[in-house]
């Protein structure tokens, strides 16, 4: 059997050797606020890189759509550091938004395009062309109008900022009609004379493609429509009070 002294130096001897790979003599108990450990933690915190990132530093971090470093939340960078979209709860009204409810619901007062019901969105005025009879919109989001001026028919194309792209003559008519076929060709409809006609004209500067007619006297087209490659006119000939239907 083990000594009283023995079995004493059993129970001790690893504490000796856990105390002297702390690099302390057996008699030496380090301090858990020791200058020595203190030092350790700022070496550690400047290793891990100091505060966490966060939204508003002006820099793009991880899961970060952008970030401009301010605190306006309606420019292209949201408080949240998200890009602006519409749905987000925020009006952006440099993107043409008008509202934002915070959903894209229908019906709701604020529309999936985050634009309110009846929202004038821009006008235009003109002091040489009346405007008023017909208007198109084609696949480039360009506007053409049928109008009178001076007692004529014309037609004008519009960009979207209201400056002209180009004007020509259309077709006479009490009004005539006007409307978009394929490939953004314009179609109209009046008349020529005392007979009804039809004609195509070139989307990009307005010439004539094709002018065409009906054989009835005493006839005009006042309205037109597109179905797909083919144009559907509708109006009337014969003598006032004698009047009859025509579609073509």
């Amino acid at each position: 059997m083990m000594s009283a002294k023995q079995l004493r130096r059993w129970w001790f001897g690893p504490m000796v050797i856990v105390a002297a790979g702390l690099g302390c003599a057996d008699d030496e108990v380090p301090e858990s606020d020791s200058k020595a450990i203190a030092e350790g933690d700022d070496e550690g915190a400047e290793a891990g890189g100091g505060t966490d990132p966060q939204c508003g530093d002006g820099e793009i971090d991880q899961g970060e759509d952008c970030d401009d470093g301010n605190a306006t939340d309606d420019d292209q960078c949201t408080n949240a550091c998200m890009l602006p979209s519409c749905g987000d709860g925020i009006v952006h009204t440099d993107d043409g938004e008008t509202c934002d409810d915070g959903n894209l619901e229908l019906g709701d007062g604020c529309s999936p395009l985050c634009r309110l019901r009846g929202t004038e969105l821009a006008n235009h005025t003109s002091d040489w062309f009346t405007l008023g009879s017909a208007v198109v919109i084609d696949s480039n989001d360009q506007i053409t109008v049928l109008g009178r001026a001076n007692g004529d028919s014309w037609i004008a194309k519009f960009d979207d900022e209201f400056d002209t792209a180009w004007d020509a003559s259309a077709l006479p008519g009490n009004p005539p009609g006007l409307a978009i076929g394929s490939d953004d060709e314009l179609l109209i409809a009046g008349q020529v004379g005392d007979q009804a006609r039809t004609k195509r004209i070139n989307p990009h500067d307005g010439a004539d493609l094709w002018l065409d007619g009906v054989p009835f006297q005493e006839s005009a087209f006042s309205s037109v429509a597109a179905a797909g490659d083919h144009m559907v006119a509708a109006g009337h000939f014969g003598e006032m009070f004698h009047e009859q239907g025509v579609l073509v």
